[in-house]
């Protein structure tokens, strides 16, 4: 993923893709809210991995909301 949300995105996604599409999409970011406390994004620039981002599952909740 390019960010720690977008990582977030990607797995609600994928969830919604398994359920078959017969969860409720609210559902299914609640259960991944529950179940995962924080994304670390890294980055390798230069060869060097360094941490660009840290999101936690209530942020990406609260952003995707809006």
């Amino acid at each position: 993923a390019n960010s720690a949300r977008d990582a977030l995105r990607r797995l609600t996604q994928l969830a919604m893709r398994g359920s078959g599409g017969g969860a409720p999409f609210p559902d299914v970011v609640e259960e991944c809210q529950r179940s995962i406390d924080v994304v670390v994004h890294m980055m390798n620039e230069q060869g060097s991995r360094h941490i660009s981002e840290i999101c936690t599952s209530l942020e990406y909740n609260d952003t995707h909301r809006s």
